[in-house]
Parts: C-alpha cells; sequence; structure tokens
C-alpha cells in the first residue's frame, strides 16, 4: 500500500512539481495516510486559502479514495516516539507517516527529501520522491 504523506498530497492538490506522480498512484494504487498528515493537508490549504478551502481539500482526497488510518493504539504512539528519538530532525507528522508506513508494510511517496532522505538512508521503509 501507498502511504502518502502531506508534502505529496498538498503537490498533488495544488498541481505541483511531481503531481502527476501522485495521480498515477491514486490512480493504480491502493493510497492512504494517516489523518495527522490529512490535517496537515487541511491547516496547509486554511492558512493560505481560508477554512473552507481546507474541508474542500479534505473531501477531494476522500473523494479521490485515500483511505484514512487513525492508529491511536499504545504501540503505534510508542513507535512514533521511538521514531522521534532517533530522528530528531523529522517532524511529528512524519514520524506517524513513518509510523504508518512500517505498521501496514506501506511505502512512503513524498516530495520531502530534508525530513525522508534519511528515512531512506537507514532503510526504515522504503521511500518514493516525486521530485
Amino acid at each position: 500500500m501507498i502511504v502518502l504523506d502531506a508534502c505529496a498530497l498538498l503537490a498533488y492538490l495544488r498541481r505541483e512539481e511531481g503531481w502527476e506522480h501522485v495521480l498515477h498512484l491514486l490512480d493504480t494504487e491502493n493510497c492512504c495516510a494517516h489523518i495527522a498528515n490529512i490535517y496537515e493537508v487541511f491547516y496547509g490549504f486554511g492558512s493560505e486559502y481560508g477554512e473552507d478551502a481546507g474541508h474542500s481539500a479534505i473531501g477531494d482526497l476522500r473523494e479521490l479514495g485515500v483511505v484514512t488510518f487513525l492508529d491511536s493504539d499504545l504501540d503505534f504512539w510508542t513507535q512514533v516516539g521511538l521514531h522521534k528519538l532517533l530522528l530528531r530532525h523529522i517532524s511529528l507528522a512524519d514520524c506517524i507517516c513513518l509510523s504508518l508506513a512500517r505498521r501496514i508494510g506501506g511505502e512512503i511517496v513524498t516530495a520531502d527529501h530534508h525530513e525522508f532522505d534519511q528515512v531512506a538512508n537507514l532503510g526504515l521503509c522504503s521511500v518514493r520522491f516525486i521530485r
């Protein structure tokens, strides 16, 4: 399964460089995101264009078939914390994305080299960059 981080989702919705790769995945693969990353999208659109745009962006993702995970058990959050301890420079939301990918055996799709190069280099999970 493909685990989309907020950067990949935002690239698709904003038609930024690499958005076509996300479109192809949405058309051909099972794609998901953690609710924390979905709400990063809400915040991104809401802060730039207003609350209605944030709600619209989330609605668009739902219509595209992005499966939303709401993992919240203690084991999951312990893994998030352990990832944050190991990878101090990456955001908590990206640690959540990583933990979801590892839990379900998925591949992270992102545009964010700053956050995920180290994840890929350490072999923590498969990471595909859209640009």
